[in-house]
């Protein structure tokens, strides 16, 4: 084993279990090594290494286990602590960068703060998509929809132990996936409320902000804009009249009559927030 540590002054120190070391510290007897990073005494006692070694004594001590094909009980080789090793003194925890084991980094620094890189790690791999990656959690749903499909007569939990999950944890994932939103829609931010379809109070207020901008609630605007493609509708040729208020409909063959080129997007943004950004202007583009 190398432990690396990296400090912030770009000083580093190796630790290993290999390079000048004894070939048997811990004595003829022992047969299998355990090294234990204790990454979760870091605040306590700065980074340590508890050593353990197994050994073959044996005596009136040693238990025994009942192995298919053994004439005999076999002997259980006892684990015992050999060595507690201080790497890091918890004071000189403040000024490293990163620690990294057999080339992986296990630890690293955002700020002031250290990070637990395996538990990020793993939570990355977990969950996090992109347009090039998907989640693991994606994949698990995925592979569970394709061998359901393949394999109609198997009930879910057998489904499931085709790839190794238990159903327990699909069913957890499942819960984790519905409880997610998208982050953006077209440019703008998103609410749960964007899947929320307009009232016909919702919609009458919309149009006679159009109508004459009297009143104005920049809240309601935003959320009619985030149901833009409701609102749009309004000035379709094939309206359902039984969706709208008798006010709404008068207000949509007023539309119709005056200027049936009017963008309704332009009479919301007067009320959208415009931060100095490229990032709004190609919002607003889009829109």
């Amino acid at each position: 084993m190398k432990i690396c540590v990296y400090f912030q002054s770009g000083a580093m120190e190796e630790f290993s279990t290999d390079t000048y070391t004894s070939p048997s510290p811990l004595g003829a007897g022992n047969i299998l090594s355990d090294c234990k990073l204790r990454t979760d005494l870091i605040a306590e006692d700065g980074l340590r290494m508890d050593i353990y070694w197994y050994n073959t004594i044996y005596d009136e001590c040693t238990s025994t286990v009942d192995v298919d094909g053994a004439d005999a009980p076999l002997p259980v080789a006892g684990r015992e602590l050999g060595r507690s090793v201080y790497l890091i003194a918890p004071e000189e925890m403040r000024f490293v960068s990163q620690v990294a084991v057999d080339g992986s980094i296990i630890i690293f620094r955002q700020g002031s703060f250290l990070i637990n890189a395996i538990a990020f790690k793993q939570q990355l791999a977990l969950c996090y998509s992109d347009a090039s990656t998907r989640s693991i959690n994606e994949q698990a749903l995925a592979l569970f929809d394709y061998l359901h499909a393949a394999n109609p007569s198997l009930c879910d939990s057998e489904i499931c132990r085709l790839f190794g999950f238990p159903y327990g944890a699909y069913l957890h994932i499942l819960e984790q996936q519905a409880a997610q939103i998208p982050s953006y829609g077209d440019g703008l931010p998103v609410s749960p409320e964007i899947h929320t379809p307009l009232t016909n109070n919702e919609i009458d207020e919309a149009i006679s902000r159009v109508n004459g901008l009297d009143g104005a609630d920049p809240a309601s605007l935003i959320c009619a804009l985030d149901n833009r493609a409701l609102i749009e509708n309004i000035t379709d040729a094939d309206i359902d009249d039984e969706t709208l208020t008798p006010s709404a409909i008068e207000c949509d063959a007023e539309l119709d009559q005056e200027d049936t080129s009017l963008d309704l997007m332009d009479v919301f943004s007067e009320f959208l927030p415009k931060p100095d950004t490229d990032d709004y202007s190609r919002n607003e583009q889009a829109l």
